[in-house]
């Protein structure tokens, strides 16, 4: 077998890749410096309602848990929360804070400043072949009455938030189990080949 051919065989080994799908979205939380709480997660707080453009539903419209299935690439999700401080039109707070957690373990995290209407970066991190990154975020008071302080209803304060976030998956490419095990083969003969080579061309003296 030629060495050429072997070594092509263990790029084939190395090119018959997959990536493992990303984690779901389990939680998601808006917070802001003085106390302010609207989260995904049933802790007596108000509600952060997600939905996902297109669909026309909320992932959460009773308070329920999310689970939510992001594909790879860009994914956009809509934002509502119940307005806060009760009879004030203006934001409760300078500055919001949004974290988001998946069950693979990651989070990312991301600020955004009401008055400038400015997204303050966002974090990135990988685990295991996956990195996700926040790449927008806003939250902001409107002028309108969309949800309720648990349930997706109008109702309650007539000055509801309303925002969205984007964020990446990436998902590297990784070998099948059978892939590694071709490649592993190939480089195998591949060295043995090369010992073979070595002995055949050594010239013995007298």
């Amino acid at each position: 077998m030629k060495m050429t051919h072997l070594f092509a065989t263990a790029a084939m080994a190395l090119a018959t890749a997959t990536g493992a799908n990303a984690a779901n979205l389990i939680s998601a939380d808006v917070t802001g410096p003085s106390g302010t709480i609207w989260t995904t997660r049933d802790t007596g707080n108000y509600t952060l309602f997600l939905q996902t453009p297109g669909l026309g539903d909320f992932l959460n419209p009773n308070d329920e848990a999310i689970n939510y299935t992001p594909a790879e690439g860009i994914n956009r999700v809509l934002l509502a929360g119940e307005g806060f401080r009760p009879g004030e039109t203006i934001n409760s707070d300078a500055i919001y804070t949004l974290t988001l957690n998946f069950d693979d373990g990651a989070t990312i995290t991301g600020d955004y400043t009401p008055l400038t209407n400015s997204f303050v970066g966002g974090s990135s991190t990988t685990v295991g072949n996956t990195t996700y990154s926040l790449i927008e975020f806003s939250f902001t008071r409107t002028l309108g009455d969309s949800v309720s302080p648990n349930v997706a209803v109008p109702g309650g304060n007539g000055n509801d938030y309303a925002g969205n976030f984007r964020f990446d998956v990436t998902t590297a490419a990784v070998p099948e189990p059978a892939s590694w095990a071709l490649m592993i083969g190939g480089f195998g003969v591949a060295g043995a080949s090369l010992r073979r080579r070595r002995a055949a061309t050594t010239v013995k003296f007298a």
